[in-house]
């Protein structure tokens, strides 16, 4: 989220991982906008920070944020991403607010406008994760049952994933979705877990969501030689984003 980061964090991460694949978190709803906070009215409170995600929606549904302002602060974050790391090679949006159908227009309108023509997907693909007895029930109607709102937000997820393809931005295929969610605390047990999914997948290009900066558990499972070994005996090639384009 290029309004969260310093020129001196981008150049570390350059001189540390010269070859990473970096991609636009654009972020609407948290921390300071990049853009002068006057020139976005709708976006910001009255000490210029952005709403939060909830107010953001509430503003969003009754009809009180203007796209200009929308478009405006995307392409201010685009132009200080590419500033800081280049030209990044993909784009998506904090709390996926890019699927919405206010929003989508303005994030196209931004990355194809500075020749980002990649982005993350939105279109879920669910796969039961379960290792524990009664994991062969249907697992859209577990996801129903524990999460309606989620299950609901799919078609919308799908629509947005249609809409970028046919605005010539390509995505991977699915964004593989385990549920229930593997805790990555669970060890052996989530590795497990993981070649259950990996395992069921039937073809195509899928996108997995990881967060090891910032959940330690995650980033040990990653680690792991158990890990390793699920993905070797899954048949999955693991590829850089690169490879969408």
């Amino acid at each position: 989220m290029v309004n969260m980061v310093s020129p001196r964090a981008s150049d570390r991460l350059k001189r540390l991982a010269p070859r990473c694949s970096v991609g636009l978190h654009l972020n609407l709803t948290e921390g300071l906008p990049v853009s002068d906070p006057r020139s976005i009215p709708s976006l910001v409170d009255g000490s210029g920070s952005f709403w939060g995600f909830e107010y953001f929606m509430a503003r969003l549904l009754t009809g009180r944020l203007r796209g200009g302002d929308i478009f405006r602060e995307l392409c201010a974050q685009v132009s200080k991403g590419i500033s800081l790391f280049g030209r990044p090679l993909h784009a998506d949006t904090h709390k996926h607010i890019h699927q919405l159908p206010a929003v989508l227009p303005h994030f196209i309108a931004a990355v194809r406008g500075a020749g980002i023509n990649d982005a993350r997907t939105l279109r879920q693909r669910l796969v039961a994760s379960s290792v524990k007895r009664g994991c062969d029930l249907p697992v859209y109607v577990r996801r129903a049952v524990r999460r309606p709102l989620a299950l609901l937000a799919l078609p919308l997820k799908h629509w947005a994933h249609r809409r970028l393809r046919a605005a010539c931005i390509t995505t991977p295929d699915f964004l593989l979705s385990p549920f229930p969610r593997i805790s990555a605390a669970e060890g052996r047990e989530a590795a497990r877990a993981w070649l259950r999914v990996l395992r069921a997948l039937t073809g195509g290009l899928h996108e997995v969501n990881f967060h090891p900066g910032s959940n330690p558990s995650e980033y040990s499972l990653l680690l792991s030689p158990e890990f390793r070994e699920a993905l070797n005996t899954s048949r999955v090639v693991t590829v850089p984003f690169q490879v969408t384009a």
